[in-house]
């Protein structure tokens, strides 16, 4: 029987090398638990660690094949020669299929999404890019993105350069102490396993470095099976084997809270794994005499690739008629079932008429395949346009102005970018500290906040005219000012004051969830509040504080050019303001207890220009032009209707 693998994981054994029914069954565990979290998130909430099981398996097979001789630069050519024969064909033949079906069947908004994620999928870089973005994973709002499952293959693809200069380097190591070598393998996966508590949770969940430890651990079970293999455990290695056994399918567990500690849960489950590789090649403890285990197995990296997009599909037709926002949409019971089954039946079908009779051909015919749909893949995108060849002309010229909204301008050409570090962070361009050319007043200003302030600082600049002597800009991700979660930001925010001994500090932040919960006695949040107005107070003169501004549903302008394009009423995309005022309940008591303690202080109101009555305005219903992009911020028209509530205030602040 031959064995294929999932997801950039499985690796093209030797022609002699034996089958291994215990990596074969836990192949088989990891696809069915990836493939039920994606349909059933909120039952099977642990599935996701499937993706863990497939890095240490990665891992362990890596190391096996790249130490059975020593690693040279034929052995490596050879390597990544077969890597890419076993990944590169069926990859992107389904990138391109998938790629080619988004062209005529989804709107502009959703297709420009897609294919912004569908470039950096076709170079193995899509976990940058999701971790550039911030791209929640864990019950993120729908976007129907198409190759949001690449991330764990671009990840693998990563592993793969960097694979043979590690192995290269633990044999020389190895030649003068065997000890030194595995203890240096484990500090190094040790340290990468730490940054996971360093990085920020969308770093930790898609970067390479925060996921070498999985692989690391594979490639420790490898050296330790060589041992366990020589000699009996009793009755000992059974038991152990059952019992991590029991820890691995805890993944099939339907317990939504613990998808909260993806840390533990991770740990728990690549520790087991790597276990039970390093307990003999052959686990006497196996889901083996499960046939339909071990098929699942054979055809997972197929059906990895495939299943993903059937099932945002599927969620794309059955929304088209729904309106889509706050948190996405979820697929019925009977929905996901038939999403599961026809993925099943369709990696099937590929994996025996297609995946194998392409991998028995001779490695030139399977390169020059790989290499012909990576191409069509590449030229898919000069394409993109195709679809919209047939648009109403009347409302061509309107969706087109507003696609151009969804990238924010973020870069100051006439501005002076500094890096500041802090800490284990660093910053840079839109982020990080920006000092512009010097007016012709007298004031010096400094703006501080996250990516609110790197776009509303162009408003800023327009209110203010020129009327202050120096103005200067500090953002960073997440940087809430009033509140922080990390106190080298918090040093960093108070030494720039210090430097930089502004009259006017104005902070332009989106609060967080954190800072939206309930209002409670002695509130943490207000106190870290008070604490610092109290000591920006003793530097400044006046500190402007952005209001509580509504929070938008993620992908709107998406769904936003959605209705527009199909003529659907657009009036229920404006949100209520009723809702929203409650929402926002908590953090506007904090900022009144704040401004009733400080005085220098006083609220930017973002908010009040979008209000109509009873609801809030999310576009401008005469251009029908969004005041929304798809990151949850404001477009160029929104930002204009935040420039006569802030030059008022600058103007009473400055006279």
């Amino acid at each position: 029987m031959q064995l294929f693998s999932l997801k950039c994981l499985i690796l093209q054994e030797s022609q002699d090398a034996k089958f291994r029914p215990d990596i074969a069954s836990l192949r088989g565990v990891a696809i069915l638990g990836v493939l039920l979290f994606h349909a059933f998130p909120d039952i099977f909430s642990l599935g996701y660690l499937g993706v863990d099981i497939f890095f240490v398996l990665s891992g362990y097979l890596m190391f096996s094949i790249l130490d059975a001789n020593a690693v040279s630069i034929e052995c490596v050519r050879e390597f990544l020669v077969r890597r890419i024969t076993r990944i590169g064909p069926m990859y992107y033949l389904v990138v391109f299929v998938t790629a080619l079906a988004a062209t005529f069947t989804m709107t502009s908004g959703w297709l420009v999404a897609n294919f912004d994620r569908f470039r950096t999928a076709l170079y193995f870089l899509l976990n940058h890019d999701l971790a550039l973005l911030q791209k929640a994973y864990f019950h993120g709002p729908n976007d129907y993105g198409l190759f949001l499952h690449c991330w764990s293959l671009s990840v693998e693809m990563q592993f793969y350069l960097i694979a043979p200069i590690v192995v290269r380097l633990h044999q020389l190591i190895r030649k003068k102490s065997r000890h030194i070598a595995t203890a240096l393998l484990a500090i190094l996966s040790a340290a990468s396993w730490s940054t996971q508590f360093l990085y920020i949770r969308t770093d930790s969940h898609y970067k390479l470095s925060a996921r070498l430890w999985q692989f690391g651990l594979g490639c420790l079970a490898e050296l330790t099976s060589r041992r366990s293999t020589s000699r009996e455990g009793g009755t000992a290695i059974p038991v152990l084997q059952l019992l991590l056994s029991g820890v691995v399918l805890v993944i099939f567990w339907p317990w939504p809270m613990i998808v909260g500690f993806p840390v533990f849960c991770r740990s728990l489950i690549a520790v087991s794994t790597s276990g039970l590789l390093a307990s003999g090649s052959y686990s006497k403890i196996t889901l083996h005499s499960l046939r339909p285990i071990l098929y699942c197995g054979s055809i997972s990296y197929v059906l990895y690739l495939i299943h993903w997009p059937i099932l945002q599909f599927i969620v794309y037709f059955i929304s088209a008629h729904k309106k889509l926002l706050e948190g996405g949409s979820r697929l019925g019971g009977h929905a996901s079932t038939s999403a599961i089954l026809i993925s099943v039946l369709l990696a099937v079908v590929l994996h025996e008429c297609l995946e194998k009779p392409l991998l028995r051909n001779r490695r030139l015919a399977i390169l020059s395949t790989g290499l012909f749909l990576a191409l069509c893949a590449y030229l898919l995108i000069f394409w993109e346009d195709l679809h919209r060849m047939g648009m109403d002309k009347d409302n061509e010229a309107l969706i087109r102005a507003n696609l151009e909204l969804q990238n924010g301008e973020f870069i100051y050409p006439d501005g002076h970018y500094r890096t500041v570090g802090f800490g284990y962070h660093n910053t840079g361009p839109p982020f990080g500290l920006v000092e512009f050319p010097p007016g012709y007043g007298n004031s010096s200003i400094l703006v501080v906040g996250n990516s609110y302030a790197t776009q509303q600082i162009q408003i800023i600049r327009q209110a203010l005219a020129l009327n202050y002597a120096n103005l200067a800009m500090f953002t960073y991700p997440g940087n809430n000012v009033l509140f922080h979660y990390d106190q080298d930001l918090n040093l960093t925010t108070r030494e720039l004051i210090l430097d930089y001994k502004p009259q006017v500090l104005i902070i332009l932040v989106r609060y967080l969830q954190t800072e939206m919960n309930p209002y409670v006695p002695l509130d943490p949040v207000l106190t870290q509040f008070l604490q610092n107005a109290d000591f920006y107070s003793q530097h400044v003169d006046h500190i402007l504080i952005e209001s509580a501004h509504p929070v938008y549903p993620e992908n709107f302008l998406s769904e936003f050019l959605e209705r527009l394009e199909r003529g659907r009423p657009l009036e229920a995309l404006n949100l209520d303001k009723e809702g929203s005022d409650t929402r926002l309940r908590h953090i506007r008591l904090r900022l009144d207890a704040l401004l009733g303690v400080c005085r220098k202080c006083r609220l930017l109101h973002s908010d009040t220009p979008f209000y109509d009555n009873t609801t809030i305005r999310t576009y401008d219903p005469i251009s029908l032009m969004s005041y929304v992009d798809n990151t949850m911020h404001l477009t160029k028209y929104g930002l204009q209707m935040l420039l006569p509530t802030y030059r008022n205030v600058l103007n009473q602040v400055l006279r």
